[in-house]
């Protein structure tokens, strides 16, 4: 996949606003708010709301794909990618609309 760099909006430690920084300083338990028609720049949990995302880039399928947030329910174990398919956002697709 080709590097995407990008602006990218994020609750970082015990902050409750959102900081803007380059997606290339994220760091693995990094919050990111995901927005629509944004490409992500990498694998993301959704772990609110839910998302529409288009992975044409990925599968070759043409329909959009419909994710919602993990829940311990659908993950007991915890995630696993798997598994867990339904609240990955997977980095290169790019999201068509979001909601809370």
């Amino acid at each position: 996949m080709a590097h995407y760099e990008c602006t990218v909006g994020l609750w970082r430690g015990d902050s409750s606003t959102v900081q803007q920084i380059n997606s290339t300083e994220l760091v693995p338990g990094d919050l990111v708010q995901v927005l629509s028609q944004c490409v992500l720049p990498c694998d993301l949990i959704l772990l609110s709301g839910s998302a529409i995302v288009n992975e044409a880039m990925l599968t070759g399928e043409s329909v959009p794909v419909i994710k919602s947030y993990m829940v311990d329910a659908a993950c007991p174990e915890g995630y696993r990618a798997k598994e867990c398919d339904k609240c990955t956002l997977y980095g290169g697709t790019k999201v068509i609309q979001t909601s809370q």
